[in-house]
């Protein structure tokens, strides 16, 4: 088995025949772009170079305007239509809170207060004392 500084060198030495390769097969920059078929290649062409644009400017008409905006304008009213929240379910809420403060006003007690009633809470109402233990009134001594 190869230490690790072996196989470092090895890739080293490999890296470099690689390199070596391709400076040797590879052709020179400004020989490839002479060689292309319209000549050199230029970064601004010649219609931007004399102040015009590529291609030619849209001409926007009202009735061009309008084919593209009446699809979109359509689309949306039917979203607001079909989004817009139903008033039903609030009206249903409505009712009930009504219905609901009616009833409150005229019992004049949570309908569950029947069940706070349990057998013995009467002892729960105060503190219970037994005699002379801790928590006991002293009672004054004569002197």
């Amino acid at each position: 088995m190869k230490d690790d500084s072996d196989m470092d060198q090895a890739l080293r030495a490999r890296f470099a025949a690689m390199r070596a390769h391709d400076a040797r097969s590879t052709p020179a920059f400004r020989n490839m772009l002479h060689a292309a078929p319209d000549g050199p290649i230029s970064v601004v062409s010649p219609a931007m170079a004399a102040g015009r644009a590529h291609a030619p400017a849209v001409r926007w008409t009202r009735t061009r305007v309008v084919a593209w905006s009446t699809p979109f304008l359509a689309a949306a009213a039917l979203a607001v239509f079909l989004l817009q929240p139903s008033r039903a379910a609030e009206r249903e809420f409505e009712q009930l809170v009504a219905d609901w403060s009616r009833t409150s006003a005229a019992t004049q007690h949570a309908p569950t207060d029947g069940l706070l009633a349990v057998p013995g809470s009467e002892f729960l109402r105060r503190v219970p004392s037994f005699g002379d233990g801790v928590g006991a009134p002293r009672a004054r001594r004569p002197s």
